[in-house]
């Protein structure tokens, strides 16, 4: 197996559960892309693809195969966890290992990923506002690269000296590339 794809994303950089969005299906549904590699005098009969982590295979005839290449795609249901395995069999009947591609568990959610991100960063702001320095700093990523302390000690400094200001923060832009975002915002700030 060369490599798999689940709405355009590359499974094998995520470092755990995957998330999708509507902005993620094409026409109502989730696909899934795979490419492998046959050897030589060998032809790919069929491509073994589990949405459970091989509790249940999907039928054969919802698989489009072609020579070197499957697109599989389905209507995911929200918030339910899907565990992905393929494997493939030739005409020789040699089988490539489920486990050969990187574990790739994935759920799906109903609202768009700027819906998502837009409440997030509304969230991060009403804690901001009602000067909740503990609820600000839960929504803030385990994963932060900066110094956290000083973190904290910027927002400290900032309930005291900004405590009468109203901070209005206003997604404009979210771009994904795979489960990262980019996010694009501006802010209008005023007097209480």
């Amino acid at each position: 197996m060369k490599s798999v794809s689940i709405g355009g994303v590359d499974p094998g950089r995520s470092d755990g559960k995957m998330s999708f969005y509507r902005n993620h299906l094409k026409e109502g549904r989730l696909e899934i892309k795979g490419f492998f590699w046959a050897p030589p005098q060998s032809i790919v009969a069929e491509v073994k693809l589990s949405l459970d982590g091989g509790k249940t295979w999907v039928d054969q005839d919802k698989i489009n195969l072609e020579k070197d290449s499957f697109i599989y795609s389905f209507s995911p249901k929200p918030e339910q966890d899907y565990d992905l395995r393929v494997a493939v069999v030739d005409t020789k009947d040699n089988a490539s290992d489920a486990g050969d591609l990187p574990r790739a568990v994935f759920v799906y959610h109903e609202k768009s990923g700027e819906d998502m991100v837009q409440a997030g960063l509304l969230e991060l702001a009403s804690q901001y506002a009602a000067r909740n320095q503990n609820g600000f700093n839960a929504l803030i990523s385990p994963g932060y690269q900066g110094d956290r302390g000083s973190l904290e000690d910027a927002v400290a400094r900032d309930f005291r000296q900004f405590s009468e200001i109203k901070l209005n923060v206003i997604p404009s832009k979210v771009l994904f590339h795979g489960t990262d975002a980019k996010i694009d915002f501006h802010y209008d700030v005023s007097r209480l």
